[in-house]
């Protein structure tokens, strides 16, 4: 085990990772996000280099065009999903780790765990289990994607059964927000 404990909260788009992660905060846990962390990526100029090396039309005087970068990212073409991935995730995991190093017990929303092999650096996986109809309505009131653009998304996450067989927890959220607290202090009291 390692000296400090780090746990990944995981699942697919609009599964409600990041109300989990706002739940185990208020419980009083330091919590980071793998999302917020590409967006403080993209204010450096070296990071912004990186991904104009390997996608020249999507950066720009003003920094990236992430609607370019998201079309051609989702456009179908899995090669130009896992370049894209291959080039960013090792930055962004490298930055989580040496802000999780600071805590004794941490947590982060980590979106495609499984896809980029990092379960092997966490102390234990969380994953957060949705139905596909509310992950589409929670991405669409929170975002102008389309449903086709949002089910694109869907199609390029691990399968949710494969999620489930290979987390350690699974919370629910398919219930109410009381609920949903219950199942993380459940999760968080058999973990710590």
């Amino acid at each position: 085990m390692r000296p400090n404990k780090k746990f990944a909260v995981t699942g697919g788009i609009g599964s409600g990772k990041s109300t989990v992660l706002a739940v185990i905060k208020a419980f009083g846990y330091p919590v980071f996000s793998c999302d917020e962390i590409y967006s403080e990526l993209l204010k450096e100029q070296d990071f912004l280099a990186v991904i104009a090396r390997e996608f020249p039309h999507c950066v720009n005087k003003s920094g990236l065009d992430r609607g370019a970068l998201a079309a051609i990212a989702f456009s179908g073409d899995q090669s130009i999903y896992d370049r894209l991935n291959s080039v960013t995730h090792p930055h962004i995991i490298n930055r989580l780790m040496e802000q999780m190093n600071a805590y004794p017990v941490s947590f982060a929303e980590v979106p495609l765990l499984y896809e980029g092999g990092f379960d092997r650096l966490f102390d234990g996986v969380i994953a957060v289990c949705r139905n596909k109809e509310d992950r589409i309505r929670a991405v669409s009131d929170r975002s102008n994607l389309s449903r086709e653009e949002i089910e694109q998304r869907i199609s390029k996450q691990i399968d949710e059964n494969v999620l489930r067989s290979n987390a350690d927890f699974i919370i629910e959220n398919d219930g109410t927000t009381n609920g949903l607290k219950r199942a993380i202090k459940e999760v968080l009291d058999r973990l710590l």
